[in-house]
Formats: C-alpha cells, structure tokens, sequence
C-alpha cells in the first residue's frame, strides 16, 4: 500500500480512508473470477426478485444498469436511472438493493446541490438518491447539476475551482422530474405498491449479497473495460432511438454484449420508454414549434406565416389539450433560430417564414433529427386505419411516413402554393397569421404588401 501514485506526470492521491464519507461508499472486500454476463444476469435478477416484485423486463433491465455503474467512464454519456411511485412502493428497498451491487455506491436521503458536486468530484461514486423533493427550491440546484453530469468533460465551477459532477446516478421521487433536458438521458423505473411477500433487506442481507456480488463485478470491470469502451451497436438496432436514448441503449448493452436474450429484453425495454419520452418532449418549444410547421405544410398549400401565428396556433393546440402554459411569439422567434430557420419580413405583417421549396426541404430535415413524423400529425382515426393522409415526396425521401399508407392526389411537395408562380392569385388572409391560396372560383383579395 502507497499514500500516492504518479503517472504521466500526474499525482493521484486516494481520498482519506478516516472520512466519515467514505465509509458509507460500499466497495469490494476483494477480487474473484467473473461469469459470463449471461450467468451473472440471471444471478442478478434471482437476486433482486427475492426482495421486490417486477416483471422479468424489468428486472433483466436493472441487471443491465447494475453492470453499467461499473463502467462509467467506458461511455460518451452516463445513463441515469430515476424510480418514481408513490408511498410504499419499495422505492427506498430497491435503492438499497442496487446499492449493494453498483460500483462505489453511495446511498443518500437528501442531497444539496453544494453536497452533490464535492462527492461526486472526490470519488466518483455511483450516487443513489432517495426521495429527492422536486418541489423544494433547492431542487432547481440539483438539477442543474444532475443535467450537466451526465456527459464527462463539462465540470461546475465554485468558489473559483472546479469540480466534475460526472457519474452514473440512480434517483427516487414520488414524481419524476419536468426537465426534458435531464430525462433525455433518464431511465424511468414505475414503481407499484405490492401485496406480495418478500424477503426482508436489513444490513446483514446487504452486507451478503454485496460480498456476493462486488468481488466479481469488479473483476468483469478489469477484464472488460476495454471491450465495453469499443462496443458499437449495428445503426440498425437503433434506427427509431432519439439521439440520446441511443447513448443509453448503448451504454446498458455494451457490458451484457454477446448475450442475445439480455440485450433483446434490454433493447425493447429501452425503446417504449423512449417513446413515452417522446411524448413528454412534444411539450418542448422546439417539439412545438417544429410539429406545428411540419403540421401546417401538410394541410394544404401555403404561402407565409406571421411568428405570432406560429405561437397562436400552438396555443390553440395546448389549449386543446388541457395544458396549462402558453408560449409568446418572442419565444417562437427565438426557438426558429434555434433550429436554423431564417425568418423574413413579410411587409406591414413582420417577421414570418415564407414557405419556399427550400423551407418545406429544411422543415423535414429538422423533424427528422427530432423524431417528427406523419404519425405525429396523423389523426386518431387515421391512425387506426394506417392511413396518414396525402402522400408527401419529401417524407418519403425523408423516411417520415413510419408505415401509413397516403393518398396519391398528386406529385406536389407538400406546403408549395402555385401562388409563387406568374399570374397567380393573390393570397387572403386567414387564420393566426396564415397565408393560403384562394379557393377555385372565389373572389381574391388585393395583394399583401411584402409578400
């Protein structure tokens, strides 16, 4: 045993073993040969079956998230894993469960944010969070914090020093977190209250099952660091993954490569969740204002829009839907740039997008990259007859028309108005903003000046 080690020129000196801190962090008491993670897989979810009740999806899934601790810095981004339920759902049970098995673990009832950037700096453990209070002020702290240690590399600052919040982090709420930006890379584990009986998990049964466990995941990190750092999954496996699901879906494979059933379960798992999180994004402005651009294009021809129409149409839409905010124009203006979408001044109207070729091509691009497709803008009755509408070039070349069948009424790109051609008819106003051609045989109104 050294006090210090140092290496390319670097000092590296172990935190101090007399800290009260690092006697809470459960670590190996040794080393023995690992299984294959196919035997280690079904010993982990025997194990944890003992003493919570899950289905086999899921508890193939915690398995996976225990071998990921091991190798958090094997990935681009570490995957968090957040349980919500109600009281008496074995929240509090299943933490200390996967404290026993995750590496370094470290199990806290509260946490403020000053707290969370030291601990994880000093040792970076696994950090397991229980019953963390989103409805506390300081919660936004946390949050922050928890957003940004997600991805190596991007430290917080204190008081002048810097300090890595990074790390592999397990949180229990009765409610999950709003924050899209945080649950982009979140886990969500439902958590039900249960009539079945299980195994009690006092500290003896914690101290047995991490001696089981801890000594040879701690042999399968040193035997296979290097393999999990290489793993790439086929890009067809991850097709329908929004860009960062596919970190996580990744990152939860890559220990358990090799066995097909594991990742099989671990995949499909991951891949409803991140649909129900898609849900959830749509509530974003940039989801917003996307969908509602990709919705007006596909409605019919159109020639312009005013960004106060833009925000007054989703309005509309949120009203509909019961939710309880509103966005302004001056946030629309500011989520276009965002996306890369010029506006333009539409004479006496201001600023608006004038629907282009070249806008109708960019409007697809950018919903692809945010995983918009017909499907989203389908109706309930279409969908369930597979039928998303008219048949659109762009979202074909795009492959955004995820399995409808459309309606061949003509090879016209969706959103392009013969008013841009000579002798057209002038364009009358119409609703939030929206400039669209007149119908056949009706009378036209003057030209809009800048248009």
């Amino acid at each position: 045993m050294v006090p210090s080690i140092e290496h390319a020129g670097t000092l590296y000196v172990p935190p101090d073993p007399m800290q009260a801190l690092h006697s809470q962090i459960i670590l190996p008491d040794g080393v023995r040969p690992c299984r294959e993670p196919a035997a280690l897989i079904a010993d982990i979810v025997e194990t944890l079956s003992k003493f919570i009740e899950a289905d086999r999806e899921l508890l193939v899934l915690l398995a996976s998230v225990v071998l990921c601790s091991w190798f958090p810095d094997c990935f681009e981004a570490a995957p968090y894993v957040w349980i919500v339920g109600p009281l008496g759902s074995a929240k509090t049970k299943l933490l200390k469960l996967l404290s026993c098995m995750c590496r370094r673990a470290l199990l806290v009832g509260d946490v403020r944010a000053g707290s969370l950037y030291t601990l994880t700096d000093s040792y970076n453990p696994t950090l397991l969070i229980d019953e963390l209070d989103l409805d506390d002020r300081n919660s936004v702290d946390t949050l922050r914090l928890l957003r940004t240690g997600t991805v190596e590399g991007v430290p917080a600052v204190r008081n002048g020093k810097l300090f890595s919040t990074y790390g592999f982090k397990i949180v229990a709420s009765r409610d999950v977190s709003r924050d899209a930006a945080l649950l982009s890379r979140c886990v969500i584990v439902s958590m039900l209250p249960s009539g079945k009986e299980t195994q009690p998990l006092d500290d003896i049964a914690m101290r047995q099952i991490a001696h089981r466990f801890q000594p040879e995941l701690l042999m399968l990190r040193f035997t296979n660091c290097s393999r999990v750092k290489s793993f790439r999954l086929p890009s067809s496996a991850l097709n329908d993954f929004t860009p960062r699901m596919k970190q996580v879906v990744r990152a939860l494979v890559a220990p358990i490569q090799g066995h097909t059933e594991s990742e099989s379960i671990v995949i499909s798992a991951l891949r409803e969740r991140d649909r129900a999180g898609k849900i959830e994004r749509a509530l974003e402005p940039e989801w917003l204002t996307e969908e509602n651009l990709f919705r007006l294009i596909h409605e019919g021809p159109i020639h312009s829009i005013v960004v106060g129409g833009i925000a007054a149409s989703i309005n509309e839409k949120l009203k509909f839907r019961g939710e309880d905010f509103r966005i302004s124009a001056r946030k629309i203006g500011s989520v276009l740039k965002s996306l890369g979408v010029k506006t333009e001044t539409l004479g006496s109207l201001g600023r608006g997008l004038l629907f282009t070729p070249r806008l109708n091509r960019q409007i697809h691009a950018v919903a692809q990259h945010l995983g918009i497709s017909r499907r989203t803008i389908a109706t309930s009755q279409g969908l369930e007859a597979g039928y998303g509408g008219r048949r659109c070039l762009l979202c074909e070349e795009f492959a955004l028309t995820d399995g409808l069948r459309f309606k061949d009424t003509s090879t016209r790109i969706p959103g392009q108005s013969k008013q841009n051609r000579p002798g057209a008819v002038p364009i009358p106003r119409s609703k939030n903003g929206v400039q669209r051609p007149a119908k056949e045989g009706s009378e036209p109104n003057p030209p809009i000046p800048g248009t």
